[in-house]
């Protein structure tokens, strides 16, 4: 999955897909920030390998995301949740960043 596919699927979750809300910039910030979140706390959800781009080092939306397939949902969750609770005075808002953090918790183990 490309930085660009993640991002649309995001848009998607957050109810942003005109990306009025949050630009593209801005969802590849929080993308970012995530992700070096769930490489210290869950290593074993990133693949290893030399064909990888954006390993280490911040993703750009043409890049390829590093996380196994079965994080990648957790990982959208986790930015959703992020995203929406910066956003957090609309009740729907709230409502939406606790279901995707409870998926984040329930899809990671932690929950």
């Amino acid at each position: 999955m490309t930085g660009t596919q993640f991002l649309e699927d995001l848009a998607a979750q957050i109810g942003d897909e005109n990306m009025a809300r949050w630009t593209n910039t801005e969802l590849l910030s929080k993308l970012n920030e995530c992700r070096r979140e769930m490489r210290t706390n869950h290593r074993e959800a990133f693949c290893v390998s030399s064909v990888v781009t954006g390993g280490g080092s911040d993703l750009v939306a043409a890049g390829t995301l590093d996380v196994d397939d079965g994080y990648a949902t957790a990982l959208l969750s986790l930015v959703a949740y992020r995203l929406l609770s910066e956003d957090h005075e609309d009740a729907n808002n709230r409502q939406m960043a606790e279901h995707h953090f409870s998926r984040y918790r329930l899809l990671t183990g932690e929950g």
